[in-house]
């Protein structure tokens, strides 16, 4: 009942987000992030009105989760894309790392796969297969999420209000969804009702938070200013950002 409850409160939460961000006048990554607020209010209700463990809400999940893992890929790339329309080396670099390391990790999970077969082979249906392939295009995407968090704190990047909320919001919601997996991976079943309470709870916080930080179409584009004690010291920053921009550039001859 309790998740029942919080399920209900967190589709009310995603709403308002939806809405925001039709009126938000934001371009790329708009809609990505509104097939991807879509998918959880559908995922939400299918939840709440057959409950989670209903045969329907299973297979949404396994039809929904390789659309979610594509999802994941093409937003957390075009967030990149926006953030850093500036600095063409740096957003290339990183999309570039960003594919090579979900290949690699897959071709990893696919040879552990392959030495597992016979121990996982009637496994609820090889479900192990499907888990061992979210597991690993979650954990490896959310290195790229944690480094754009690290970015942006650091840099004092020129980027519009929205395209910060929203990449921020997204970000959060994404790490709690992957933090919640490592620990179910790590304890299985252990905790599963506890860590479906705080998942629903934590992601309600940040559903209310990136809807109050959205602002309308008319809004101005916000852009961080250095305060005048700190001016020298972002502007160092900046042109810092601008050397390793020009660094990849070179490096890889665009």
């Amino acid at each position: 009942m309790e998740l029942r409850g919080l399920t209900a409160v967190l589709l009310i939460s995603i709403l308002p987000v939806f809405v925001r961000l039709l009126q938000s006048g934001l371009r790329k990554p708009r809609n990505l992030l509104l097939a991807y607020l879509g998918l959880q209010i559908i995922e939400a209700a299918v939840s709440l009105g057959f409950g989670p463990s209903t045969s329907f809400a299973f297979w949404l999940y396994i039809v929904g989760s390789p659309i979610r893992w594509v999802l994941y890929v093409a937003l957390i790339s075009e967030i990149y894309a926006a953030v850093f329309s500036n600095y063409p080396g740096i957003r290339t670099v990183i999309k570039s790392s960003m594919l090579s390391a979900l290949l690699l990790a897959s071709l990893f999970s696919s040879v552990l796969a392959w030495y597992t077969w016979r121990e996982h082979a009637v496994w609820a249906g090889h479900l192990y297969y499907f888990e061992l392939a979210q597991r690993t295009v979650l954990l490896t995407l959310i290195f790229f999420v944690l480094l754009l968090f690290v970015l942006v704190s650091r840099y004092p990047l020129r980027a519009d209000h929205n395209l910060l909320a929203s990449s921020l919001g997204f970000c959060a919601l994404f790490s709690l969804e992957a933090s919640a997996l490592l620990l179910e991976w790590v304890y299985p079943g252990v905790f599963t009702r506890q860590l479906n309470l705080v998942l629903a709870g934590f992601s309600t916080i940040c559903y209310v938070v990136w809807a109050v930080n959205l602002r309308t179409s008319t809004a101005p584009a916000v852009i961080r200013r250095p305060e005048p004690a700190t001016a020298a010291h972002e502007d160092d920053l900046l042109q810092q950002l601008s050397a390793i921009n020009a660094t990849l550039l070179r490096a890889f001859g665009r």
